[in-house]
């Protein structure tokens, strides 16, 4: 399955008050802490607990290991095959419920969440139900191991920046003209180079140093305050300072 464009996702288990809520707060979590703008909602393919709230074991293990939760229980509804993107079951009933009401066109969305760990080839995640809390226990890491797993398949898929290419210029009497870079001070390097950091970027930097300008290119601070980006770190990427001088003829 494609997960280039996944804008929103439902975690599906049997009543949605013991297994769906607990992926769905931990799915949220780990997305937020990625940066990546995904809904995310969670339902069961049963109307027994609608209205409920979580199972209080499901609430404690996830209140242990720091998660907040508010929910209230509900059904899963078949308009939401076309509005949701990825569907996530806990097992093969969850799975079978839902194929029942969904078109063709939908049913490449229905996938076990567990198929997103890598650790682990089990695809249930058992209904703990009518277990003891160590059950919940077990279910919380199966779908913390899921959920990351996912968000790392999530964020390969997105768009990403492959190369920037950056050249210093200004204005003087109405024409545009080039200097070495940061020579100016009307291109902010610093900041655009700790964005580029802070965006996870690795691929290359381009910094052209225009035909405009004469002699071989500065690459380290002068006395006059003159920066190129070889003066900030970008951890990973390759930066590169080009001349594009003509030799004269």
């Amino acid at each position: 399955m494609n997960l280039k464009n996944i804008k929103s996702i439902s975690v599906v288990c049997a009543g949605n008050i013991c297994r769906s809520p607990i992926g769905e707060v931990v799915l949220k979590d780990r997305l937020k802490k990625a940066g990546l703008d995904i809904k995310v909602n969670s339902a069961g393919t049963g109307g027994w607990h609608i209205g409920e709230n979580a199972n209080s074991k499901s609430v404690k293990v996830l209140k242990e290991k720091g998660y907040e939760i508010n929910h209230r229980a509900k059904q899963f509804k078949k308009e939401w095959f076309d509005e949701f993107d990825l569907i996530l079951v806990m097992d093969h009933e969850n799975k079978n419920d839902l194929l029942r009401n969904a078109s063709p066109s939908n049913v490449e969305k229905i996938k076990f969440f567990r198929e997103f760990d890598e650790s682990d080839n089990e695809l249930v995640v058992p209904d703990p139900y009518y277990e003891p809390i160590d059950a919940f226990y077990e279910v919380l890491d199966m779908l913390e191991k899921a959920s990351s797993g996912l968000v790392e398949e999530l964020k390969k898929a997105q768009p990403y920046l492959v190369h920037v290419a950056i050249k210093d210029a200004f204005e003087k009497d109405g024409k545009v003209q080039f200097d070495y870079p940061g020579a100016t001070g009307k291109m902010d390097y610093k900041s655009l180079f700790e964005k580029l950091n802070e965006m996870g970027f690795r691929g290359d930097v381009n910094c052209e140093i225009s035909s405009m300008i004469s002699g071989a290119p500065v690459l380290k601070v002068s006395d006059e305050g003159r920066m190129t980006p070889t003066d900030f770190l970008v951890p990973s990427a390759r930066i590169t300072v080009c001349d594009t001088h003509l030799p004269s003829k």
